[in-house]
């Protein structure tokens, strides 16, 4: 089946985390079930996933992604479906470029099921809003997640020292 005359809808899925060792994580299971069920519900045909699992979205070198890319440059992806803006990324100017040129020089359609944004329909007037969020949330989450095991260090540290004391 040629592509071009009958384009690729792209179902992206991305998780920073992998919850699962013995297969896909919740988080990306989810996604593909909230993905496939608004497909079928607006009509959307010739679909395929593409994920990327263990990959923070300020990291735009993940290898679904860049394969997901390299169809919309050559014109077999037409449509792009995700749960939310921040499964393409989570850098506000990059994300930003990415709807508003890189997908419009292409003619790619993007859709986010959970904010309703659909390209199709024009800029939506809260979108910095949300990438300032999702940009925040993830300079937020990385400190919080740094200070955790800073913490858990130190105080591993101090158990060990305890237990050195302990059996002199």
């Amino acid at each position: 089946m040629d592509t071009r005359l009958n384009p690729i809808t792209a179902l992206y899925c991305r998780s920073a985390r992998k919850d699962n060792l013995n297969g896909e994580s919740e988080s990306i299971t989810n996604q593909k079930q909230i993905l496939t069920q608004y497909a079928q519900d607006n009509g959307f045909e010739n679909t395929s996933f593409f994920v990327d699992e263990g990959w923070t979205g300020s990291n735009l070198e993940r290898p679904a992604f860049m394969e997901m890319m390299e169809g919309v440059k050559n014109g077999t992806i037409k449509t792009i479906i995700v749960k939310d803006y921040a499964r393409l990324g989570r850098n506000a100017l990059i994300v930003g470029t990415l709807l508003n040129k890189d997908f419009a020089l292409h003619g790619v359609r993007c859709v986010t099921v959970a904010e309703s944004i659909d390209t199709m329909n024009g800029q939506n007037t809260l979108l910095p809003l949300i990438a300032f969020y999702d940009e925040r949330y993830a300079r937020e989450m990385s400190k919080k997640i740094k200070a955790g095991l800073a913490f858990k260090a130190q105080r591993d540290e101090r158990k060990v020292k305890r237990l050195i004391e302990q059996n002199a």
